[in-house]
Parts: structure tokens; C-alpha cells; sequence
């Protein structure tokens, strides 16, 4: 899972949240939203889990909004997917290329 700013035209912001199987490549799901919030991640996990089953693992950046442990906090997103059964892991700091 991973989000990107975007600007539209007129130069109006969003954030696109993509979930995607790492193996398979497949885009299991996305979500447009005004920012980069906790609230979206979790839409945007929800919508890949009733399509497509609850997941193993889930990797995220370590944003707030995403995987916050590495700053000793426990996220809305972790805390849910956790409550699932699904091992929540980051990549390491620095390194985009891993999401």
C-alpha cells in the first residue's frame, strides 16, 4: 500500500491510494482522497479485503498515516489490519523503491 500527491488541473491536490499484491503485481484496489489521512488508508484496505480476501501481510511506507511504529505509535490502519490477523511491516526508511 502506498499513496501519491497528485494535482489536477487547476491545481487543486489529492492523494492516491494504491493496494497492490507484491507478487502478482495486481492492483487490488485504490482510493482518491483530499490528503494523505489514516482514514483513506483504511478505505482503501477495506475495499481490497471484500474483494479480494484478507491478506497475509500488509507493507506500507512508515507514514503516519500508513505504519507510524517506527515513531513508537500504533496507527488506526495497524491496529485494524492487525485485528485481522494480518502482519503489518514497512520498509526501511529512506528507501522508496521497496513500496
Amino acid at each position: 500500500l502506498d499513496a501519491t500527491e497528485y494535482v489536477l488541473t487547476g491545481g487543486r491536490k489529492c492523494v492516491i491510494f494504491q493496494l497492490q499484491d507484491d507478487h502478482s503485481r495486481l492492483a487490488i484496489a485504490s482510493h482518491v482522497a483530499s490528503g494523505e489521512t489514516s482514514q483513506a488508508a483504511l478505505a482503501v484496505v477495506k475495499k481490497g479485503i471484500a474483494s479480494h480476501g484478507v491478506p497475509q501481510r500488509l507493507l506500507t511506507d512508515n507514514g503516519v498515516a500508513l505504519n507510524p511504529s517506527r515513531r513508537g505509535v500504533e496507527g488506526q490502519l495497524v491496529t485494524y489490519v492487525s485485528s485481522l490477523g494480518v502482519k503489518a511491516i514497512t520498509g526501511k526508511p529512506y528507501k522508496p523503491t521497496t513500496q
